[in-house]
């Protein structure tokens, strides 16, 4: 296998072409790597061409040239799968449709059990007739959103120069100690990205940079090289391929479709690496509010969020408010983000590469089944798809918690402790005990909508009441009347005003159910239906622990749908869903109970399966 390996290499590496990011959408699928199947053959070819990139990379080697022997290497062990009968499956293998036929379920299943589950469980989708010539479709496409991401909007300095004070007071003098990326990084990088994601333009997955051990290591010089020079950062790094999907049956409209990105995997390594650094800055300063839960690793996200809400919803009599922005991630200014990076201390060579990655990127847009456009930047907004949007995105919205947190207005429990609000990325609820105090606190959320251009959707903004009030809209000084709502759906539960745990509990269930007959008509393995259970166990129904109250008889049900009958103690706790549901309690115990500013509200919890007012681990 040496020689024929190295000669197969050698072959792809003289006939290599560098990505332009001008391609056609013909050879933008065209270098797109197939999946792999792991086997011992697998794992014997890769741990051989990884032998033959030693031998080729040197210290001197350019960016550009090393990702072109990760890509030659990659191209390698496919075509020596394919001689050794081991199967490999490309985006082509991939229907449209859930497939009818054993075979093709049964290879589907293997391709990806992600997308097995989507196909099974997707509604009709939406036809795209436009029936347009595909060249004006493009035409239309690239105009619309050309001007919806290009604008650039009216942020300036001065108008947010009372919550960059505030910012600056609060903080203080604060500098990353640890900004150079590490070997150590990098790994820990690579274990949080799946092997097969979708790739972007270059047609890389993650998978083989996991796999090629031998280019880490010269691959974390190149990357702090890049990062203290950002003019070495290749063009195509920070382009996006977004495929756009019809979010109703008017697809004539050339915004009415939600874009979803598929950007290069060695952009998103490279960011996973920032993001750790600027989280471990900011978790060690207490920069971000506690009230932001959304992305945050440990925190337990929207249950924590959903958990407070229903300490606080409980209340005798409380006053709210849920806060739509417009666009919320597309209408961040850059100018605002990397100031207050700089404000919170990140190391400067960190900024600079943001800021210049922030004028580069640029996406394509892709409209089934032929229309792709040329280049598209991004004058404001975050550019989603990768773990610096998360980021980004919580350090644009920081300054407003902190801002309604110095009002010392909001909801005041019986036993002590005050919230004024919660947020979810861009879902944002205040509390307060009336409208008056409510009033004040959406003040302030406009004030900083108008200081940063970030706009309130006051449309889909709506207020609510406990005990509920005969009112049609609240209208604030500014003019604007608010919708009173009864019902509402909060990070997706159902609210009338409040939770209403057993009529959720029991649609959980049903939805569950349903879904576990489903599985048991298809075609793939009793072993392989068992895993699918389990995976939509976790996200429909394990969700929910430490925030629906559920009784053995119910877990009892649940788990006769995963198996055959229920041995409770026998499997590991994170496949176990009596296991799990103790487990993850009592992890939330704790982690609440060390939460500092929502630690007194949560002691006043008498209503979820927590019980936080008695403990006292």
């Amino acid at each position: 296998m040496d020689n024929e390996a190295l000669q197969i290499f050698e072959t792809f590496r003289t006939n290599h072409r560098h990505l332009g990011v001008n391609d056609t959408l013909e050879q933008i699928i065209e270098r797109q790597l197939p999946k792999i199947c792991s086997n011992d053959v697998t794992k014997a070819v890769i741990n051989k061409v990884d032998e033959i990139l030693k031998q080729k990379i040197s210290a001197e080697l350019p960016l550009l040239d090393l990702l072109s022997l990760i890509y030659c290497g990659a191209q390698t062990v496919v075509q020596l799968c394919r001689n050794n009968n081991v199967p490999v499956y490309s985006q082509a293998d991939i229907p449209e449709q859930f497939p009818r036929d054993a075979q093709a379920q049964k290879k589907l299943y293997k391709v990806s059990p992600t997308i097995f589950t989507r196909l099974l469980f997707q509604k009709q989708e939406l036809k795209t007739e436009w029936n347009i010539p595909s060249r004006e479709k493009q035409e239309k496409l690239e105009s619309a959103w050309s001007q919806f991401w290009g604008e650039g909007g009216e942020f300036t300095m001065e108008a947010a120069s009372s919550f960059i004070s505030a910012e600056e007071a609060r903080v203080g003098t604060v500098s990353m100690t640890d900004s150079e990326i590490t070997l150590s990084d990098l790994s820990k990088a690579l274990k949080a990205k799946k092997n097969w994601s979708r790739p972007g333009v270059d047609g890389v997955q993650t998978f083989w940079y996991k796999k090629f051990p031998s280019v880490q290591e010269h691959l974390v010089k190149k990357i702090n090289d890049m990062m203290a020079n950002p003019d070495l950062m290749p063009e195509f790094f920070t382009l996006g391929f977004t495929e756009l999907f019809p979010k109703s049956e008017d697809t004539t409209s050339p915004l009415n479709y939600r874009p979803i990105a598929y950007l290069p995997a060695i952009y998103k390594i490279i960011t996973r690496c920032i993001y750790e650094k600027i989280f471990a800055h900011y978790q060690t300063h207490r920069i971000l509010a506690d009230e932001q839960s959304g992305g945050r690793r440990g925190c337990f996200g929207v249950r924590k969020n959903l958990v407070v809400d229903c300490v606080a919803m409980e209340q005798e009599s409380v006053k709210g408010c849920y806060v739509d922005f417009r666009k919320a991630f597309d209408m961040v200014p850059h100018l605002w983000v990397s100031t207050l990076l700089r404000i919170y201390g990140v190391d400067p060579v960190l900024v600079n590469f943001l800021e210049m990655a922030m004028k580069k990127w640029k996406t394509r847009l892709y409209l089934k089944p032929n229309v792709l456009t040329n280049s598209i930047a991004f004058r404001t907004g975050v550019f989603q798809g990768d773990s610096m949007s998360v980021i980004l995105y919580w350090t644009a919205v920081n300054p407003l918690s902190f801002a309604l947190k110095r009002t010392n207005l909001g909801l005041t429990f019986p036993n002590g402790g005050r919230i004024s609000h919660m947020l979810y990325m861009d879902d944002l609820k205040l509390y307060a005990s009336d409208f008056a105090t409510l009033k004040k606190m959406i003040q302030v959320v406009s004030e900083f909508s108008n200081a940063t251009s970030m706009e309130i959707n006051y449309d889909k903004t709506q207020v609510f009441s406990i005990p509920s009030t005969i009112i049609d809209f609240v209208r604030l000084e500014n003019g604007v009347e608010l919708k009173y709502c009864l019902e509402k759906t909060y990070l997706g539960y159902e609210q009338n005003p409040k939770l209403d745990n057993d009529k959720i509990r029991s649609v959980k269930a049903q939805k569950y159910s349903d879904k576990c007959e489903k599985i048991n008509t298809t075609e793939i393995l009793d072993e392989d239906k068992a895993k699918v259970k389990m995976i939509l166990a976790m996200k429909g129904i394990c969700s929910t622990f430490g925030l629906l109250h559920w009784n053995r008889f119910d877990k009892e049900l649940l788990e006769m749908k995963i198996k055959k009958k229920s041995m409770p103690g026998e499997n590991d706790r994170r496949e176990d869903i009596y296991l799990r549901h103790d487990y993850d309690l009592e992890k939330m115990r704790k982690q609440f109970s060390v939460d500092s500013d929502l630690k007194v509200v949560l002691k006043n919890d008498k209503f979820t399966p927590l019980f936080l007012a008695d403990y006292n681990g």
